[in-house]
């Protein structure tokens, strides 16, 4: 039996239509909110503020420009 790691679930079970689908679909759900923890943690806080501040600079400089920053306007790139 392959069981999650602290959490005690049945993944052969959950995977291979052994039990309900409500069982599955709980099983599903916990390890798709651990992976979300983990994701989350994936970068240094330093990290994430860099990014945004990356982010909002972009965005002030497409609006300068009249552009859209998303979906990205292929004309600022065309030079590239």
């Amino acid at each position: 039996m392959d069981t999650a790691v602290g959490v005690g679930l049945d993944l052969e079970s959950a995977s291979s239509g052994g039990g309900d689908v409500s069982e599955r679909e709980a099983a599903l759900a916990v390890l798709a909110a651990g992976a979300r923890g983990h994701a989350g943690r994936a970068r240094a806080a330093s990290t994430e503020r860099g990014y945004a501040e990356d982010w909002t600079r972009f965005r002030l400089w497409c609006t300068d420009l009249d552009l859209d920053a998303l979906p990205a306007d292929p004309r600022p790139w065309r030079c590239i």
